[in-house]
């Protein structure tokens, strides 16, 4: 204990020997020290400098020596005499090597310096506050000669800085900053072999300013750093960069070298980027065109490899851009603008893994929403991968257009783009064909309204439209068009494409299914395109047809009025080659396709009068070549029809191919009344004419191949001609090229009715040829005679006959052909049988009857007027005339038996053999005849007792004489003789009017 003891004491004893000394020394060497500093001091910066308070001190940092200076300034000596303070330190600690102040060097270790400023100032020339400091070659001459003191070493290993304001300005460049240094520290290491340094603290700037800018709008800024030096790599422990507009912060590692390695964190945040809005000067922003920017930013990056010539390292970023808005030029405000994402130079640090992921763009504008995301990849051959879609409301977008033609612009488009690809280094028809096919869209319109000028207006658009997989789709498609008084309804289609959208001639397009409905009417079926040439369709049509409505689109020059409906369901398939459609369309029209018209309450009214029809109502169906018409009725012309049932067969093969076949037409057809005159005034009139007209042609028709035969049956109500009027007309028909065959005409008229058949047969040179039977029953002859006038007056007038006219069948044959230049019939070929009755009537003041009664002796009174009961004779036409054989009259004057003949016009010669009543019989006799009108029968008569007479008319000229009973028989003989050579000639038997209609 005694030796610890001893040995605490000396050692106390050393100690405190040691710090007398330290103190004695101090206080020994101060003065030496203090002046040779300040004399280093001044002499290193050669500028006036001041320094108010110098401690020097060995024991506040044993074991090294140190300086405190107090209020230390430095200047420069103005012109004036005055001093320009260019730096002020309040106080300046500096820690000194012991030993080497022992011989007079001055080796600084650490150095602290704290409150104070420096100055650095440029004038408008360039120089600065500091050039004094520079001497000439001269001077530096003269300073090497001089003996230096003792030397100076600033091998600092610590530099702390603290409340140190710098002041740089610099009148030629306009620009300027203050930087306040809280703190800053710094430590080196520096040797032969390495060096070691590390630096930290904060800077603030403030009072920035830079000429033709807004520098000076920053407010501050503050730097933050921690960093380590060696002497081949640096580390950042933390830089930072804070501004009240952005942060920007780094850390990382960077080792030098031949090749420079990083490791690097950046990070970039605007948190309000309106706010950067403020350095940019208005004449900027002018020309930019930008008005306003809001939103919030950062981008944060991740750096990692070699820097060289060849290579760059690994990079990672994203960035992210929310709720931005921005205003340009005249446009609305885009807003809600976010942008997000992410981009890499990839695993090979190239342009060809370089990408960038764009997860988000969106902005709104004008209640317009647009929003896009996708991939890019390699830099060197651009890959993309894009989703885009597009929110349009075009009502708000419509202030938009520039130049806007729209009068009315409203609705809702949707857009959805997805495509991906990759593009070439030139933009050529096969990418955009792979585009194309490549690239996917959704189209979605919704109540849009469009009106322009010249245009028809388009309401309630609605549609969902896809394009995908070289497939476009159609559905819902819906739309108002008012000037049409059309809306389509529930419209779909579907599109295939197969080959070069580019080149239509290698385009293939499918249409596997669509189907197109308005209101009234339906288009469906499908169609292909090969090769943009051929057309492969089939095709369901159903048409509802409102002529009113389509009156509007008819030119006025045509069309006065029109109203009723048309519909029609309309069937069609096939193939069509667009180089030979003309060759084609015949098969498609007729083989492949049916029609199936309705026609409901149409009336037109035209300016072409032979086009009007009113009430017109019925069907038209074309299938397999086959064409009927059922239940067609209306008004034409004033005449109303209708027809029960018309079938046309071969009607392609003859009027239109014009194929050695036969159309054939049956039909059952109802008209009303017909007036003759009107008919043929309508068929004469100059619009009959100019339809009938055939276009002139300056090639050479081609010869009708085919025949034709029309059959049926027709009913008539009624038809004038001249003042007659035939009721309730029906017949059987059948029409052919060169045969017309009407049989069973039937007829009500004149007060009685009849039955006909007419053969004609057409020969050559217009000539024809006329079969004809027929039978009437009661016809009025009067009533005949009054209302056919011109067929009647050339023989005689209705008020010189009367009486009803019945007949069993009659035959007439005859030609019709052009004699002495007139078109007529020929009466030397006419050959006629008739076995008529002709009763209850009279002839008054008939020529050949007067004449002959004036001959008569007991006809003295009254001799105009000839009345009788019945008539029945046999007539037939032979040699030119109308023959009549040996006939029975009875008659109110008298009783004859008549044979004789009377030729075409006024000619006539009859033998009649007359029993007078008055003349045969007693007193009382004929006054029992006249009193009971008790007719006397011819044939109750004894012949010799007959007067006999002969009665001729020729030219005008009338002669009756009296004959014998045996020039009665002559006549009658030649008579009888013509009726059976007329016999052997003509076979009535052997007519036949077979028109081959079984109904």
């Amino acid at each position: 204990m005694k030796i610890f003891l001893k040995v605490l004491k000396i050692s106390a004893l050393v100690f405190i020997g040691l710090l007398i000394t330290l103190i004695v020394a101090g206080w020994a060497l101060q003065d030496r020290i203090i002046q040779m500093a300040i004399d280093k001091a001044s002499e290193t910066i050669g500028a006036p400098m001041e320094i108010e308070k110098v401690k020097f001190s060995l024991i506040k940092d044993f074991p090294e020596a140190s300086l405190d200076f107090g209020n230390m300034w430095i200047g420069r000596e103005l012109e004036d005499s005055k001093i320009d303070t260019l730096a002020k330190i309040d106080n300046l600690h500096v820690t000194l090597n012991v030993e080497d102040l022992m011989n007079n060097i001055f080796t600084v270790h650490r150095v602290e310096v704290s409150e104070g400023y420096i100055k650095y100032l440029v004038d408008t020339t360039g120089v600065s506050c500091y050039d004094f400091l520079l001497v000439s070659d001269s001077t530096t001459a003269e300073i090497d000669t001089v003996e230096t003191s003792a030397p100076l070493d600033l091998s600092i290993d610590a530099l702390t800085l603290k409340e140190i304001e710098l002041i740089y300005s610099d009148d030629q460049l306009g620009a300027g900053v203050n930087v306040n240094i809280p703190e800053l520290s710094a430590t080196a290491d520096l040797d032969s072999l390495k060096t070691l340094a590390t630096t930290a603290g904060a800077l603030t700037l403030s009072n920035i300013r830079y000429d033709d800018s807004n520098a000076n709008r920053l407010n501050k800024a503050q730097l933050t750093f921690d960093v380590d030096y060696k002497s081949d790599s640096i580390k950042a422990r933390s830089i930072s960069l804070k501004t009240d507009e952005l942060a920007y912060e780094m850390s990382g590692d960077i080792i030098l070298g031949e090749n420079i390695y990083t490791d690097i964190n950046t990070s970039i945040n605007i948190p309000n980027l309106a706010s950067l809005m403020k350095f940019s000067s208005d004449e900027m922003l002018d020309t930019l065109g930008i008005g306003q920017v809001s939103g919030s930013f950062n981008i944060d990056t991740q750096i990692k490899g070699y820097v060289s010539e060849e290579t760059i390292p690994h990079y990672e970023t994203s960035f992210n851009l929310a709720n931005a808005s921005i205003k340009y030029a005249e446009y609305p405000t885009a807003y809600n603008i976010n942008l997000k994402g992410n981009a890499t130079n990839g695993s090979k640090n190239n342009n060809s893994t370089t990408s960038v992921n764009l997860k988000l763009f969106e902005v709104d504008c004008s209640g317009n929403h647009i929003q896009l995301a996708g991939k890019f990849s390699n830099l060197d051959k651009l890959s993309y991968s894009v989703q885009s879609s597009i929110d349009l409301n075009l009502a708000k977008s419509k202030s938009l257009i520039p130049d806007d033609p729209f009068k009315k612009l409203s609705g809702i488009v949707n857009a959805v783009v997805v495509t991906s690809g990759t593009l070439p280094t030139e933009i050529n028809d096969a990418f955009i064909e792979s585009a194309i096919r490549k690239t996917k869209i959704d189209l979605k319109f919704n109540g849009l309204n469009v009106a322009m000028d010249s245009v028809p207006e388009i309401r309630d658009l609605s549609a969902n439209l896809r394009f995908k997989h070289n497939e476009l789709s159609l559905k819902n498609f819906t739309v108002n068009v008012p000037e049409y008084q059309q809306r389509i309804v529930n419209t779909s289609a579907q599109v295939l494409f197969k080959g070069q959208y580019l080149k239509p001639e290698y385009l293939d397009i499918e249409i596997p299914k669509f189907y197109l409905s308005t209101t009234e009417n339906i288009l469906k079926g499908s169609v292909s395109v090969c090769d943009m040439k051929e057309v492969d369709f089939d095709l369901v049509t159903a048409l509802n047809l409102d002529l009113e409505y389509l009156k509007q689109f008819a030119s006025d020059t045509l069309v006065n009025d029109m109203n009723g409906k048309l519909l029609a369901d309309i069937k069609s398939r096939g193939q069509i080659h667009l180089d030979s459609i003309e060759q084609q369309i015949q098969p498609i029209l007729f083989d492949q396709s049916s029609f199936d018209i309705r026609m409901k309450n149409i009336n037109t009214d035209m300016t072409d009068q032979m086009m009007n029809v009113k009430d017109l109502n019925g069907q038209v169906v074309f299938t397999n070549r086959l064409l009927q018409i059922k239940n067609f009725k209306g008004e034409y012309s004033e005449i109303k029809f209708k027809i029960d049932t018309t079938t046309v067969r071969n009607l392609v093969e003859t009027v239109i191919e014009n194929q050695a076949d036969t159309l054939k037409v049956e039909s059952i057809t109802h008209l009303g009344h017909l007036d003759y005159d009107k008919l043929m005034a309508m068929i004469a009139s100059p619009e009959g004419e100019a339809n009938n007209k055939e276009p002139e042609s300056s090639e050479p028709s081609e010869p009708q191949r085919w025949k034709m035969e029309a059959k049926g049956k027709f009913f008539i109500e009624s038809v004038k001609y001249e003042n007659a009027l035939l009721e309730d007309i029906t017949a059987l028909y059948n029409l052919q090229d060169t045969i017309y065959t009407i049989d069973k005409l039937h007829f009500d008229g004149f007060g009685g009715d009849g039955i006909a058949s007419l053969k004609v047969t057409l020969l050559k040179d217009e000539e024809m040829f006329l079969n004809m039977k027929g039978q009437v029953d009661n016809l009025d002859m009067a009533r005949m005679a009054r209302e056919l006038p011109s067929i009647f007056e050339e023989y005689i007038s209705h008020e010189q006959m009367s009486g009803l006219l019945t007949s069993e069948e009659s035959y007439l044959q005859f030609s019709m052909k052009e004699i002495d230049g007139e078109y007529g019939p020929d009466l030397e070929s006419m050959m006629m049988k008739s076995h008529i009755f002709f009763k209850d009537g009279g002839f008054y003041n008939y020529p050949a009857i007067t004449e002959a009664l004036k001959e008569m002796p007991s006809t003295k009174d009254k001799p105009d007027t000839l009345l009788f009961n019945t008539i029945d004779t046999y007539i037939f036409i032979f040699n030119n005339a109308i023959n009549i054989p040996g006939t029975k009259i009875v008659t109110n004057k008298l009783n004859a038996k008549l044979v004789g003949e009377q030729s075409f016009g006024e000619n006539y010669d009859y033998r009649v053999g007359i029993n007078i009543k008055e003349v045969l019989f007693n007193n009382k006799k004929k006054q029992k005849i006249k009193e009971e009108q008790i007719d006397i029968d011819i044939d109750d008569v004894d012949l010799d007792k007959l007067k006999w007479l002969k009665s001729q008319g020729k030219d005008g000229k009338y002669k009756n004489v009296f004959i014998t009973s045996e020039d009665f028989k002559r006549k009658e003989k030649l008579i009888r003789a013509r009726r059976n050579f007329l016999k052997v000639k003509f076979h009535p038997n052997l007519f036949s009017f077979n028109t081959n209609v079984s109904y």
